[in-house]
């Protein structure tokens, strides 16, 4: 799980906040930062595939006044509180300011629960970010299409605020439009970075994808 600059600066504007990150985030900047480097960052580079510095993820939110917890399955980097989103979350667990998923929930092989805690952890009103994978063959189980993130959001009345398509070399990638319902070819490599503001309505049922709702006799 990494967040990029992009990502990073969108994060940045919500501070000070309480946050809920799903897996423990290697910052993955273009910037340069007075923030001591992470442990083992020389070799947390090279599983990214990043020629820059890794900065120590906990320090820099700690100065930005992000009160961050960390969720996952494994203790990655050390302070994740273990848990399995393939399980859902019971209602009674604490509210989040910010969550978010920074390509975590496409490893995730029961990813509708998942989606669904992630919406459960984020008070309403609250914010909610993915960067997930659009093109990249066994990365996770899932790459995930712009529509994916617009149904299911439409579904229950929540807006997305932000959506846009990031490609290029790993932290130094570019920002592209992402059409969030017309077939298109991303590039390889290619991650989404979707800003949902959270509703307050819970809707019953399952999304349906756009195109078969806009067109359910599937004519021309």
């Amino acid at each position: 799980m990494a967040i990029e600059q992009p990502a990073f600066d969108i994060l940045r504007s919500l501070a000070p906040c309480r946050a809920l990150f799903l897996g423990y985030p290697d910052l993955l900047l273009s910037e340069t930062m007075d923030a001591p480097l992470a442990k083992d960052a020389e070799s947390i580079a090279r599983w990214h595939h990043f020629d820059g510095k890794i900065y120590d993820t906990d320090a820099v939110f700690r100065a930005l006044g992000i009160d961050a917890t960390y969720i996952d399955i494994h203790k990655s980097r050390g302070p994740e509180v273990i848990y399995d989103l393939n399980e859902t979350i019971p209602w009674v667990a604490p509210k989040f300011d910010v969550v978010v998923d920074a390509g975590t929930v496409e490893h995730i092989f029961n990813i509708a629960t998942a989606m669904w805690n992630v919406r459960k952890l984020c008070n309403v009103g609250g914010t909610i970010i993915h960067g997930n994978p659009i093109s990249m063959t066994n990365h996770g189980f899932y790459n995930l299409s712009p529509t994916f993130y617009l149904d299911l959001y439409q579904h229950h009345g929540d807006t997305i605020e932000y959506a846009a398509m990031l490609a290029g070399p790993v932290g130094k990638r570019e920002v592209y439009e992402m059409p969030p319902t017309k077939r298109f070819s991303p590039p390889s490599n290619a991650v989404s970075l979707v800003v949902v503001k959270r509703g307050a309505a819970w809707a019953q049922g399952w999304p349906q994808q756009s195109k078969y709702k806009t067109n359910p006799d599937l004519k021309a």
